[in-house]
């Protein structure tokens, strides 16, 4: 094995590293407080919101910690909930452009590192086949 063999496992090793690191999907955050809207903003009656958005939001109102992994229902914008208008602020945590980049990369690594080797050695294999 010489040093390019190396330095291609090792690319190899990379490509698999970077894929296992990558940070999960993204994760989203609902954070709500009281506002006024302004006169021409969209204010939403709580009544309209689906349940799951609708539970989200109350809990949210609560002062709990709302986080979740799938897509929001919630939108950011404005709600009326008990005569009280909150305004909506949904985010997206964990690099969500990271955890799509960064499979794609190790895998193309990795990939690079396994048709390197496999060249190679298929080249080493025809040479000693031509010189016998």
């Amino acid at each position: 094995m010489d040093r390019v063999d190396i330095a291609l496992a090792l690319l190899l090793v990379f490509g698999v590293v970077v894929f296992l690191s990558a940070p999960p999907d993204p994760e989203y955050s609902v954070s709500v407080r009281q506002a006024s809207a302004p006169g021409d903003a969209d204010v939403r009656s709580f009544s309209t919101l689906g349940a799951e958005a609708q539970d989200r939001f109350v809990r949210a109102v609560d002062g709990e910690s709302v986080r979740f992994g799938d897509p929001p229902t919630l939108e950011n914008g404005f709600v009326r909930y008990d005569g009280t208008t909150y305004r909506v602020s949904v985010g997206a945590h964990e690099g969500p452009v990271l955890a799509m980049v960064m499979p794609a990369l190790g895998i193309a690594l990795a990939g690079l590192g396994v048709v390197g080797l496999v060249g190679r050695r298929g080249w080493r294999a025809v040479r000693s086949g031509e010189a016998g």
